[in-house]
């Protein structure tokens, strides 16, 4: 995640700022990609938040094959339940 230059936050909810705050912290350590957030009508399945973001890899640290990988902060199981997911 040290990698990460900018974010865009997809909240349904402008109320739920401060929760998604806290978690974003967990995955980002200082100085802090710069972010911006909005509140949109509705996100796919269903969820709360969607996170958006923009990172340049160097070269030496790229795989020698490309991967694509996807992570849902907050899986539907712990979104009925109030649980915090573990950072990676």
């Amino acid at each position: 995640m040290d990698n990460v230059l900018q974010t865009t936050v997809y909240l349904k909810d402008l109320k739920e700022y401060p929760g998604m705050n806290e978690v974003y912290a967990t995955f980002f350590s200082e100085p802090r990609p710069a972010r911006a957030t909005v509140q949109v009508a509705a996100l796919l399945f269903g969820m709360k938040v969607e996170i958006q973001g923009i990172a340049h890899v160097p070269s030496e640290q790229r795989p020698r094959k490309a991967v694509r990988l996807a992570r849902s902060v907050f899986p539907p199981s712990q979104k009925s339940q109030g649980q915090r997911p573990s950072p990676p």
